[in-house]
């Protein structure tokens, strides 16, 4: 019997060292992270046919494409560029879904194509570890899609959990932070997040950044060293039980990258940041490649209630964030 293969894969949100994970500067500098994967989540099912037709629905955006086996040309490249590589021999129908809209700053593309390619992996028995899909995801969304973007958030998306991620020419390594139930829950207690509901720039500020460090330019470097060193430092708080350290040093990173980039804030974004830290923000960042999307921020939890309705006169939507150890999921369900 047919089997439905369903797989999903949790967002993520990152503390610091965001842009060291771009290959144009960990290649001559080496790259780290530290990022968690939240309880919000891209999901991809694939229901195969006994025909050739290919079917693809993404219900949020209101998608619904069709081709067949040989004629992909009825199919966008974000879907088509996954098929070809996968190339499957009978037709399916593709349905996705997430739980947030693209260019949020959490990795909603990286969790969808992730998502997509586990399907596709538990469908054909391909049997792909999770560095493997991480790198497919990242080559398609690099190479096939031009998307100006670093390497963490695939790695993020399909190993889950809270992790201090290293980005070398020799290759990734991803060291999870245990902390257990209790702490990791004591830590997502701490953080907020906060659509700013204001939309990204159309000209990622990457293309910028990508001609500075070929440029070698000095002050973009030295920015750039002292992020990495943020995502060191606030590991080594958050494994230590240093938590009242993280939004200090998760706002000295932000001020880092934004001193990096002009474009990436805005007097809208800079003014949330000033109300926030005025009533119970310890720290925070805006999440992604800036401009905006979500701010990432850092709290008293005894001073939540306060911030949360401070925003809300500010007619803002906030999620606290879910920090979970799961990663990209797969499993198949008989007809």
């Amino acid at each position: 019997m047919a089997s439905t293969i369903r797989a999903i894969s949790p967002y993520r949100l990152s503390f610091a060292g965001g842009f060291t994970d771009l290959s144009e500067y960990y290649e001559r500098y080496g790259g780290a992270v530290i990022e968690s994967a939240i309880g919000t989540y891209a999901r991809a099912s694939i229901e195969p046919r006994q025909d050739g037709r290919i079917i693809i629905k993404q219900a949020r955006l209101g998608i619904e494409e069709e081709g067949s086996i040989g004629n992909l040309h009825g199919i966008r490249d974000f879907y088509r560029v996954i098929i070809e590589h996968f190339s499957p021999g009978s037709g399916f129908e593709l349905s996705m879904d997430t739980d947030t809209e693209y260019g949020s700053g959490l990795g909603s593309s990286s969790a969808s194509i992730v998502s997509i390619i586990g399907a596709f992996d538990g469908w054909l028995g391909t049997g792909m570890g999770k560095g493997e899909i991480a790198e497919l995801a990242h080559k398609f969304e690099r190479t096939k899609l031009g998307i100006h973007l670093g390497k963490q958030d695939p790695y993020a998306t399909s190993f889950g959990g809270l992790n201090y991620i290293e980005f070398s020419g020799a290759g990734v390594e991803v060291k999870r932070i245990g902390l257990g139930k209790s702490r990791l829950e004591h830590l997502g207690s701490m953080l907020m997040l906060v659509n700013t509901a204001t939309p990204r720039p159309v000209e990622s500020p990457l293309k910028t950044l990508v001609k500075l460090i070929a440029a070698s330019d000095v002050h973009a470097l030295e920015l750039m060293e002292r992020m990495k060193g943020y995502a060191e430092s606030i590991r080594d708080a958050i494994a230590s039980n240093r938590f009242e350290q993280v939004g200090q040093l998760v706002y000295n990173e932000w001020l880092n990258k934004r001193a990096l980039l002009d474009n990436i804030s805005s007097k809208r974004i800079d003014a949330l940041f000033k109300l926030s830290m005025e009533n119970g923000a310890t720290g925070g960042k805006l999440l992604g490649i800036g401009g905006g999307g979500h701010m990432l921020l850092v709290l008293d939890p005894d001073k939540r209630d306060r911030l949360v309705g401070v925003l809300s006169k500010e007619k803002l939507r906030m999620i606290e964030p879910v920090l979970v150890t799961n990663g990209l999921t797969v499993s198949a369900e008989v007809d």
